[in-house]
């Protein structure tokens, strides 16, 4: 599903509103270089599957994984489905 202009600024907002360090890397390249994750808990819950999260201000160490915790990526993956 191709992202809408008005959805991208949305994103942009949240983005501005979280402080996330990487900016809008994810609009940049058309949300093709986001952190794979998977909903554990109807979105409530999400857990990340990539290196990168050892970076990450939002990323929740617990046992082998990390849990995400970042608005923007909680807002595509259950709004935008990204």
């Amino acid at each position: 599903m191709p992202v809408e202009e008005d959805q991208k600024e949305d994103v942009r907002q949240r983005i501005e509103a979280c402080g996330c360090a990487k900016k809008i890397k994810c609009i940049d390249t058309d949300f093709q270089d986001v952190a794979p994750i998977k909903s554990v808990v109807n979105c409530d819950l999400l857990e990340c599957y990539t290196d990168r999260a050892k970076g990450c201000k939002f990323a929740l160490p617990f046992g082998g994984t990390h849990f995400c915790q970042c608005p923007v990526r909680a807002y595509l993956l259950s709004e935008l489905n990204i």
